[in-house]
């Protein structure tokens, strides 16, 4: 049997999501995972194990340093590692490896400076590469796409209480992006808490407050409550309808303006990470393209986080720090 090569560097909690859906891929592949901390790997290969086996044969080794790693050339290299070591381990990934394709995860990289030099580093080598902002190929919103296609022009507000305005606004730009059918997304108001927080992951911090965007069809604001802890609400208004999902709770409430009748779906499926990632790169194998955003589009969503929250915190401290401590 010949296998297909990926390379999966990052097996900490998403990279073991990512590591179970290329199990669930149903295709024949050789899985190098990297990571140096031996926690990671011992959780990736439990959460691994816990997969039903698929009907095609696989290999899978974990590698505690590159030098490990046998096969020269992937199709297929994920980075799901923390973004303030991301433009390193793409640097090794480049100069050690032949690679077709790339998944960076999100937040990409932590300064508009070091995006651009990877977008042209990552070009050079002939590499294609993606960012993983998901939401654009679950089910429900690429079906609601074309439900919003006749709306000439649609307002999104996603609301909750500490749900990572720093880490996670990437993922709303993008979806914004995607339901309204237009790149041209530019910052309106910016009104961010002057108290900077710590993230989940070490080493992080964190943001609150109100932004507000613009497109050619639309507009967006993201809130995220100082002090609170709701999960983010996703309201969507057009000319005559209302859709508040909730995906938390998974449940979707669908409303005519006009009349005021309402419906709410429960039980709506929002895929988990494990359940993507192989359609993902069957994807890319099968076609050399995937629905996720490409790491020229992506550029623009993130140079607009990056600006906002690096002049908020140069603000906040006193002084310009050449990156910003999100990932």
């Amino acid at each position: 049997m010949e296998f297909i090569n990926i390379l999966l560097v990052g097996a900490g909690q998403l990279g073991s999501r990512h590591l179970q859906g290329l199990k669930r891929s149903g295709m024949p592949l050789r899985i190098d995972v990297v990571d140096p901390g031996q926690e990671s790997l011992l959780l990736a290969e439990k959460r691994f194990s816990e997969v039903a086996e698929p009907g095609a044969g696989y290999i899978v080794n974990f590698n505690r340093t590159f030098d490990t790693v046998e096969p020269l050339a992937f199709e297929v290299a994920i980075i799901a590692t923390n973004s303030d070591i991301r433009d390193r381990v793409v640097d090794q990934v480049l100069k050690r490896f032949t690679v077709k394709y790339l998944v960076l995860e999100k937040v990409a990289y932590q300064s508009e400076v070091v995006y651009r030099e990877q977008m042209q580093k990552i070009k050079e080598h002939g590499v294609k590469a993606w960012i993983n902002c998901p939401r654009r190929i679950y089910p429900f919103y690429m079906a609601l796409r074309d439900q919003l296609a006749d709306e000439a022009h649609i307002n999104v507000i996603v609301e909750g209480g500490n749900w990572g305005l720093g880490c996670n606004s990437i993922h709303f730009i993008d979806l914004f992006a995607y339901l309204s059918g237009g790149e041209d997304v530019r910052l309106s108001f910016s009104s961010l808490d002057e108290k900077i927080g710590e993230s989940k992951r070490k080493g992080f911090i964190e943001f609150s407050g109100i932004l507000g965007f613009t497109g050619s069809r639309g507009k967006l604001v993201l809130i995220d409550n100082l002090g609170t802890h709701m999960p983010a609400q996703i309201t969507i208004t057009g000319k005559n309808k209302r859709i508040t999902v909730n995906e938390f709770f998974r449940e979707v409430e669908r409303r005519v303006l006009d009349t005021g009748g309402a419906e709410t779906e429960r039980d709506v499926q929002f895929p988990f990470q494990s359940d993507l990632t192989g359609n993902v790169v069957k994807d890319l194998i099968g076609k050399g393209e995937c629905g996720l955003t490409t790491i020229e589009e992506s550029f623009l969503y993130h140079s607009i986080i990056l600006n906002i929250f690096s002049e908020h915190l140069t603000k906040v401290r006193g002084y310009r720090s050449e990156s910003c401590p999100i990932t």
